[in-house]
């Protein structure tokens, strides 16, 4: 799998308004469906994701796109990534600095699990169980979620 930058058409209209409130936006995927526009947001913080931040935040980006899509029918769900989060891209690994991860390297069938030390746009540096430091780069991960 690439971890490459994926942006949704949404995402700068959202993303503004989802760190403002002191949360990390992680993914963004929008569909237009018959029923009009669906909007899926998954964000995070460290501390936690409750049901009163999904609402808070659902409410103002629902304000956020009624002014930027002309009054569309629109559906929008704001979650938690979840305990197990498959990463999807490389933006994602240094969100979750300091966290375990199952890494399933190219060629290999046996997940590992790391602790992700530090993170940029070309590789992840981790921390074995055994206390090895080592670096992958992006390119050489076929999978990844987090292990909690």
């Amino acid at each position: 799998m690439e971890f490459i930058k994926r942006k949704d058409e949404n995402y700068d209209v959202i993303a503004p308004v989802v760190e403002a409130s002191g949360f990390s936006l992680l993914e963004v995927t929008s569909r237009l469906l018959h029923e009009g526009l669906h909007i899926h947001i998954v964000l995070y913080s460290p501390e936690g994701i409750s049901i009163n931040d999904c609402s808070r935040i659902h409410k103002a980006v629902k304000r956020r796109i009624e002014a930027y899509t002309d009054n569309r029918d629109f559906f929008i769900e704001v979650s938690s990534p979840g305990i197990s989060r498959n990463l999807k891209s490389a933006d994602e690994f240094p969100v979750f600095k300091g966290k375990k991860i199952k890494i399933l390297v190219n060629n290999s069938d046996d997940w590992e699990i790391f602790l992700i030390r530090d993170a940029d746009e070309i590789s992840v540096k981790l921390e074995t169980e055994d206390g090895i430091l080592t670096e992958l780069k992006y390119e050489e991960i076929r999978k990844a979620k987090l292990d909690y």
